[in-house]
């Protein structure tokens, strides 16, 4: 696929996986002093449910170039939004689980799924969380524009 593809969707699914790599890798340390670290099942079975999500929308070839990553979480409302929300509108999600902790999983899901051919392509990556009338995990890959550094203090 060529530098100037996008890829744009919405896997909906009941809620986005709350379980992170920061709270689910786990270390053992042999008699003889072999350390290991292995993801638990909870993270194997979240990794697998992003998988899944996202497969159908696998380009037939990995992105390449410098990509732009944009990720939106969105959870169902609990019963107190709902009752701010009248409108339907989106509310910041403002709970665990922290933003930074659950993109690592949604990214490893992206490069597992082939999306990219290399997870170093992504030089834009942002992201959000809110609560919404729908809830799933919105995807934007698409090529990075350039990004003026700022100006130096006079």
């Amino acid at each position: 696929m060529s530098p100037t593809s996008s890829i744009t969707f919405v896997a909906e699914m009941p809620k986005p996986p709350t379980v992170t790599a920061q709270d689910h890798h786990r270390v053992t340390i042999s008699k003889r002093g072999k350390i290991s670290v292995y993801r638990d099942q909870k993270l194997q079975d979240a990794r697998q449910i992003l998988e899944k999500a996202f497969m159908p929308y696998a380009p037939k070839t990995p992105l390449e170039g410098p990509l732009s990553v944009t990720i939106g979480l969105y959870y169902p409302y609990r019963k107190a939004d709902a009752k701010l929300a009248k409108d339907g509108s989106a509310l910041w999600k403002t709970t665990r689980p922290d933003l930074d902790n659950s993109s690592k999983e949604i990214m490893d899901a992206l490069m597992s799924c082939r999306f990219f051919a290399d997870d170093s392509f992504v030089v834009d990556l942002r992201l959000y969380k809110q609560f919404y009338k729908m809830s799933g995990i919105f995807i934007s890959i698409k090529p990075a524009e350039p990004i003026e550094p700022p100006k130096e203090n006079e």
